[in-house]
């Protein structure tokens, strides 16, 4: 009779053990899986709109004065619009050649 009580209660504990260790792999599987769908695309916004106003850093109206100032086609203030092309931080060299 003790040995059938003592293999019950083995039986008990086993599967006790088992609930634990699915509760948590399933706990950390729930959180890689929220990890994976929420918190991993809202950082590569983050980093992309971090490297946009990093860029836009990089030149500055200084840096587009010095750059009229070197250019060997002449561009007025207003033209300076029309010169941007594609990304929003560069200067094409001489946008429209007019002679």
């Amino acid at each position: 009779m003790r040995a059938a009580n003592k293999l019950a209660e083995k039986a008990v504990n086993v599967r006790s053990e088992a609930r634990e260790a699915y509760t948590a792999y399933r706990a950390n599987y729930d959180i890689t899986r929220q990890y994976q769908n929420n918190v991993l695309p809202l950082r590569k916004i983050i980093q992309d709109q971090s490297l946009l106003q990093y860029s836009g850093m990089l030149n500055d109206v200084t840096d587009l004065i010095k750059m009229r100032e070197t250019a060997s086609c002449p561009m007025s203030l207003r033209s300076m619009p029309a010169a941007i092309s594609g990304s929003p931080y560069r200067l094409q060299a001489c946008p429209d050649r007019r002679r």
